[in-house]
């Protein structure tokens, strides 16, 4: 045993003498980085295939293809984006090759390089070290680009997590409640015991403050993943549901077995629910930013917006189908295609409200105010089953449509605006009867009989959009004086 320690020990000697010329600082600092980097080498690939192969199940059949699928996660969706990554990869592939076998060439030309000047040896040893450097470098780069999505992904999937926690929090708290008790005094005298206070009555009320709050919050989520169509679109929902189920109720149903009974003082017909009215106003203005799918429409169907303050709201599209909106303050609205079919708009303020291509069939239009609102239409189209009755269509505009007095029940107009439309004659008798009359051009079809029994006072030309703004406002100011453009240059003669 001694014998073979000793010749171990000459042999190891023997080559230290060999080499003892050499700067072995510089050599020993090239072996042990390329030793250390090809162990770091082997250990990121090593997690990489643990990552995505499953090393305990390699040779499965569809082992290849779970790596296939789990790569494409990491690659752009569109094609260009896969045409960047492959042209870059090959370069990479490239780069790799070239740089591995320089660094292999100068390991094999080491007797080359013992051989040389000690000046030159050290260069060649400094490049070695360099190429290595590099190699490692270039080596660690898909790995670390690697890490940080793997890092992005985390971090998103730990946003998600939280936003789903708010989310659930804020639709928990759209429906809390607390407790309101009414006590007696059961003692006698004037000094008051509050020990011996006794419940009477308990009610169950809805927590409006904290509703109102939790509405504001699933706002807020909104605006955070606005630009996640799918999402936005799930929020919107879960706030038209709840107008839907709300906007009916008062308060909790009692829970009798604990002396809890309803409050009835909240009267739906008498007052407004505050926080149906901010989640009816948060929808608008979600609708407003047209984040929501293409295919999806609001639905406010059937809801009971009684007495709202809808003003300057945008119900563009929105279903609101037998919506019960009396009373309701829409002053200002964008209607546009909003579905109104069925609804009751008793004594609802429409003021400068507009209504392009709105459906208003079957609408209960009691005293209903569209004073300054506009009434416009792709095409022109007939009111069918649109009853205007008491209704106030002051300095109202109406466009492409069929006007008949088949609409209008006892209506107040005054300087109301109708263009590119067609008067049926039962619609004449409001012509004439009107204080302040109609202001109409010649793209409105009228029966001649009744221009002449207006004097004539209106322009018989079609006029442009400049024009009929210029002679309307011109109308509105002269009132009876207004003279149309064919006559007045016969009057100044």
């Amino acid at each position: 045993m001694f014998t073979i320690i000793s010749k171990l020990c000459s042999s190891i000697y023997s080559f230290w003498q060999g080499f003892a010329d050499i700067d072995m600082q510089a050599l020993f600092l090239t072996v042990v980085t390329f030793v250390g980097i090809s162990l770091i080498s082997l250990w990121i690939l090593a997690t990489f295939f643990d990552r995505f192969l499953r090393i305990g199940s390699i040779f499965k059949s569809n082992s290849w293809q779970i790596l296939w699928k789990d790569i494409k996660e990491y690659l752009p969706s569109n094609s260009f984006g896969r045409m960047i990554v492959i042209i870059a990869a090959l370069i990479w592939l490239e780069l790799f090759a070239k740089i591995l076998y320089g660094l292999l060439d100068f390991l094999f030309i080491q007797k080359e390089v013992l051989s040389t000047p000690k000046n030159e040896r050290e260069l060649d040893l400094t490049v070695g070290i360099a190429l290595i450097a590099t190699l490692s470098a270039l080596v660690a780069l898909p790995f670390t680009i690697w890490r940080l999505q793997e890092t992005r992904r985390q971090n998103d999937h730990n946003e998600l997590k939280l936003f789903n926690v708010k989310l659930t929090a804020a639709t928990n708290d759209l429906f809390a409640t607390h407790e309101v008790s009414t006590f007696e005094d059961n003692n006698d005298g004037n000094d008051r015991d509050k020990t011996n206070l006794q419940p009477v009555r308990t009610f169950i009320k809805d927590d409006f403050l904290k509703r109102i709050i939790a509405l504001n919050t699933l706002k807020r989520l909104f605006d955070e993943k606005q630009n996640d169509v799918k999402v936005a679109t799930e929020i919107c929902s879960i706030i038209s549901e709840y107008v839907q189920t709300m906007s009916h109720a008062s308060y909790s149903n009692p829970d009798k077995e604990f002396t809890k009974f309803e409050d009835t003082s909240f009267d739906p017909g008498k007052a407004v629910r505050k926080d149906t009215q901010k989640a009816v106003q948060i929808l608008c203005e979600i609708n407003a930013t047209n984040k929501l799918k293409p295919d999806y429409k609001i639905n406010l169907s059937n809801t009971n917006l009684i007495g709202m303050d809808l003003s300057k709201l945008n119900f563009k599209k929105i279903n609101l189908t037998g919506a019960n909106l009396a009373g309701a303050n829409l002053s200002g609205t964008n209607l546009t295609e909003a579905n109104l079919t069925g609804a009751n708009l008793t004594g609802a303020i429409l003021e400068s409200a507009i209504l392009a291509n709105t459906m208003l069939s079957k609408a209960i239009l009691f005293e209903t105010n569209f004073s300054y609102a506009s009434f416009s239409y792709t095409k022109e189209q007939r009111l069918t089953n649109v009853k205007f009755k008491h209704s106030k269509f002051l300095y109202t505009r109406f466009r492409y449509l069929t006007l008949s007095g088949d609409n209008f029940h006892n209506p107040s107009f005054g300087g109301t605006a109708i263009r590119d439309s067609i008067l049926e004659k039962n619609m004449h008798c409001h012509l004439t009867t009107s204080n302040t009359p109609f202001f109409l051009d010649g793209t409105v079809e009228i029966d001649s009989n009744a221009r002449e029994d207006k004097g004539n006072i209106w322009p018989d030309t079609i006029l442009n959009d400049k024009d009929y703004e210029k002679e309307y406002e011109r109308f509105l100011k002269e009132g009876p004086n207004y003279i149309p453009p064919q006559l007045r240059g016969k009057n100044q003669g």
